[in-house]
């Protein structure tokens, strides 16, 4: 979810959220408007080195090798917005 209310699919799931979560380049930020998803320079550069550390260590995971694939996917399965959204957003 945005700060100005939008609401975008971004991952089928929470290990795919967190994946995704780590490929973000470090001088990049999430970008969610009402109408898309984006990735945007930010001013202040990201420290991911400890987030990429508990990834591996305690999930046994790595950071996504295509986020762009994993969000495509996750929009690909038809849905704008999950029930769980849906609820929490009315």
């Amino acid at each position: 979810m945005g700060d100005e209310g939008g609401v975008h699919i971004v991952a089928r799931n929470v290990r795919e959220f967190l994946q995704l979560l780590g490929a973000l380049p470090t001088d990049r930020e999430p970008d969610i408007e009402w109408e898309c998803f984006g990735i945007r320079e930010c001013d202040d550069l990201v420290e991911n080195e400890h987030y990429l550390a508990w990834l591996e260590q305690t999930v046994g995971l790595s950071p996504a090798d295509d986020p762009a694939g994993v969000i495509a996917s996750a929009q690909d399965d038809g849905r704008t917005t999950h029930p769980f959204v849906e609820r929490v957003t009315t």
